[in-house]
């Protein structure tokens, strides 16, 4: 049975779907009470030389310069880090779901978290910086999540995060396929007359 509790504004009884979480009023409530914050504070600026403390940071500022208009509580640069804290959240939230989708696709193994996803400050193939970008789409420096093993499944102990482009150039080809464009670039030996071509899924 679906749980209900009142609002503490319009006082209604509604589900607790009806309500963001760790919140008393409802979603409509809310929203409408953001709103009014904001043209209250859009309205009400600081005042130039105003002092006020951060919340998070604790450390005392320009309340004109250096906070929003609409949040009176966090400063700007701690704005900024929540922003990104909650963006990568939300990151490998959608790592992992492209991951499981793949899996059911091919039809392997899936027993990752995100504990089990570290993303480092360089890929360790390329060595380039991997940054997380605003958008959707991937880019060359983005994590991404690989498969040691392409024959075995997004378990623990075979999964990594490299770059997008690395990824993208090791995609489905063997070690011994990659050993042979190595050679063939370098022109160090000749390439081998025969492939065993890896399976299409």
């Amino acid at each position: 049975m679906t749980k209900s509790h009142k609002c503490n504004s319009c006082e209604e009884s509604n589900p607790d779907n009806f309500y963001p979480p760790n919140k008393s009023k409802c979603k409509s409530c809310w929203k409408k009470s953001q709103a009014e914050r904001r043209l209250e504070a859009k309205l009400n600026p600081p005042m130039i030389g105003e002092r006020r403390t951060c919340v998070r940071c604790h450390t005392e500022k320009d309340a004109y310069h250096d906070f929003y208009y609409h949040n009176k509580s966090w400063c700007k640069v701690c704005m900024g880090q929540r922003a990104t804290e909650d963006y990568l959240k939300h990151y490998l939230d959608r790592i992992l779901r492209s991951a499981k989708i793949r899996a059911l696709e091919k039809g392997i193994p899936f027993s990752i978290s995100k504990n089990n996803i570290h993303i480092p400050e360089f890929c360790p193939v390329l060595g380039i910086k991997l940054e997380i970008g605003g958008g959707r789409e991937q880019v060359d420096n983005s994590p991404s999540l690989d498969r040691l093993d392409n024959d075995k499944g997004y378990t623990p102990d075979n999964v990594r995060v490299i770059s997008y482009r690395a990824n993208r150039l090791k995609s489905d080809a063997t070690a011994q396929e990659l050993k042979a464009i190595v050679a063939y670039i370098e022109g160090t030996e000749p390439p081998p007359s025969r492939f065993t071509l890896p399976s299409c899924p």
